[in-house]
């Protein structure tokens, strides 16, 4: 008992320590990673004396070539940061170093070959060891012991033009082939040697070649930060910036409640992004202190943190049509009526991204996607951008028709793109508008598309079937159930929901459990909507006292039935009338509210299926 007592303080010690360290270093809310790669990295690196005391061959189960793979911005050069510097802790020499830089510095040495210059770069920097065939031969050995550490590795497995390689050796750079070389020769004389690289994809950017077994076979991700990292990494850079303290809050106290704040509303930003937040925020503050007279008054508070992550989108989304969390928390959109519709899609959508303790009890799954149906007009895409933000949650709107082009191949690559993207800045609400355009029902006779099109929408609804059942993202990774789990654990990735105002005409595959599974009905307002809408639509305009919304709500519209576009369409109208009497008319009266209302119910065309869109009081 008291060695196992002595055992686990001995590694709590261990963590403390680490973790002072990576707080030094900056790269914060990552020891669970830090943990996982020395582990993988001591397979290798004391595998020989482990083989001389237990007779295991450690080296088999290690590997001397380890990918760290992560998006942009995720903090993968500064994991190389801290990962030399535990390495150097426990005395083992590393070499760190770009891959460009790499590249530049072979072409212009004067060895003859790349393999001839890497032998001499890591006999001047690593001492030498006898290998385990040394060691049973009684020879000599110039092995070199260490780990090199190769920022954007992909540099070294380009061709010529810029191309990645398609997997063979003939087409990688002559520094790429060499240090598979080198790989391969370490790897056969069982010696201490790992290089260690990182990538941003490393199914995209690492040939097959080179990730083949005794080679980079082993690969960690580097995730983006779930709400408890992201909590860290901003506590550790408002630490160092004037904060405006509050009245129950001093110093780091300040700091970590701020962090806290923000980091619940920032999910999908990676480390640059937060760390751009800060900075962006503290040059507002003191550009804004400056052009005032006074700039000692240059203190970051909470309303300026905020507007600057309304202002950074995350990395991954900032070319799509992004919503970040908090971005209309303040009111700017607003959305009336369809009190039962809007509680029905908030519940989908906080418990697929928020699961209560009850779901897991009873085993409950989220929704994988929903299907919001309804005339158009009617504030579908309003009404899933105004829940996103209630929910905390990156909104990325996508106009189904866009991911179509008339290239071979480009419409297939766009979504899975697509869903790649939205997967890195997870937590993510993927709303596909017009999604009938995409997703219309197979005929099965070749002319999906058009004969001219090679099947195009075929093929898009397939590539569309296999990202919602996670064929594209699924990827053998390098286990961690040997290092403690982080407590904060972010639920939920994507979440798609799709609209359309045709839904008979989806294909089937589509709707059914496991994809698309939940459908929400947005009907034709009732009454009490139309209500809401009008009092929304001209809360800003300077109403005559003669005016009832009551009233003009119940006001016959024949065989049409209005959408919420229709009332707004109505509500502009009857400004323009106003306007028309004279340019120097100060309200709106009902006379022109009425007015507007017969023109548009003279123009709105017949509706045929108001009776199955009417949404019943």
């Amino acid at each position: 008992m008291r060695e196992e007592h002595s055992t686990r303080a001995a590694a709590s010690s261990y963590e403390r320590e680490l973790n002072i360290r990576l707080w030094q270093t900056g790269f914060v809310g990552c020891t669970v990673f830090v943990q996982d790669v020395l582990f993988q990295l001591a397979l290798v690196l004391k595998h020989e004396q482990r083989r001389l005391d237990t007779g295991v061959e450690m080296d088999q189960i290690g590997s001397h070539g380890l990918l760290i793979s992560g998006v942009h911005g995720v903090g993968k050069s500064l994991a190389l940061v801290a990962l030399q510097r535990e390495l150097v802790h426990e005395q083992i020499a590393t070499w760190r170093i770009d891959g460009m830089s790499l590249l530049m510095t072979a072409e212009g040495s004067a060895f003859p070959t790349a393999y001839e210059y890497l032998v001499y770069a890591l006999e001047q920097r690593f001492p030498r060891s006898r290998s385990l065939a040394d060691v049973e031969t009684k020879r000599e050995s110039s092995s070199c012991v260490g780990v090199v550490l190769i920022d954007d590795l992909e540099m070294l497995f380009q061709s010529v033009d810029g191309q990645l390689a398609d997997g063979s050796e003939m087409q990688f750079t002559s520094l790429g082939s060499a240090l598979l070389r080198l790989i391969d020769e370490r790897s056969l004389r069982s010696t201490r040697f790992v290089v260690v690289g990182t990538t941003a994809s490393a199914d995209v950017n690492i040939p097959s070649a080179a990730k083949r077994a005794g080679r980079f076979d082993k690969v960690v991700d580097l995730v983006v930060p779930t709400e408890q990292g992201r909590r860290d990494i901003l506590q550790r850079h408002l630490v160092g910036l004037p904060l405006r303290r509050g009245a129950d809050s001093e110093g780091n106290g300040h700091a970590a409640s701020l962090a806290s704040r923000l980091a619940a509303l920032s999910g999908g930003y990676v480390a640059k992004d937060l760390v751009r937040i800060c900075r962006y925020a503290t040059a507002q503050v003191h550009a804004a202190s400056t052009l005032d007279g006074d700039p000692t008054e240059s203190s970051v508070g909470w309303s300026d943190l905020l507007r600057a992550q309304q202002h950074i989108k995350p990395s991954q989304l900032r070319e799509l049509n992004v919503s970040s969390p908090g971005a209309h928390g303040d009111g700017k959109l607003a959305f009336a009526g369809y009190a039962a519709v809007r509680q029905q899609l908030w519940d989908f959508i906080t418990r697929t991204f928020h699961p209560t303790a009850a779901m897991s009890r009873l085993c409950i799954s989220e929704a994988s996607g929903i299907l919001l149906s309804g005339p158009s007009g009617c504030g579908k895409t309003l009404l899933v951008q105004i829940v996103a933000a209630q929910a905390r949650v990156n909104f990325v709107s996508v106009k189904s028709s866009e991911l179509l082009s008339k290239y071979f191949g480009d419409s297939e690559k766009a979504v899975r793109q697509l869903f790649a993207r939205a997967r890195a800045a997870s937590p993510c609400l993927l709303f596909f508008d017009e999604f009938d355009s995409i997703a219309h029902k197979r005929s099965f006779s070749g002319n999906d598309g058009g004969s001219s099109g090679g099947g195009v929408y075929a093929r898009v609804l397939s590539t569309f079937l296999n990202e919602m059942d996670g064929v594209g993202s699924q990827r053998v990774r390098v286990s961690t159930s040997h290092v403690k789990k982080s407590p904060a654990v972010e639920s939920g990735g994507i979440l798609v929901v799709a609209a359309t105002d045709r839904r008979n005409a989806l294909d089937a595959a589509l709707i059914r459990p496991g994809r698309i599974d939940k459908t929400v009905v947005l009907g034709f307002p009732t009454q009490e909507d139309v209500e809401e809408l009008l009092a929304v639509y001209t809360r800003k305009m300077p109403l005559a006292t003669d005016g009832d919304i009551q009233e003009l709500a119940a006001r016959p519209r024949g065989s049409h039935t209005f959408t919420g576009a229709d009332i707004a369409s109505i509500c502009k109208e009857a400004a323009f009338r106003a306007l028309r009497e004279g340019v120097e008319a100060k309200t709106v009266c009902a006379r022109h509210f009425e007015a507007a209302w017969d023109q548009r119910a003279r123009e709105a065309p017949g509706t045929s299926e108001s009776d199955s869109w009417t949404v019943k009081p």
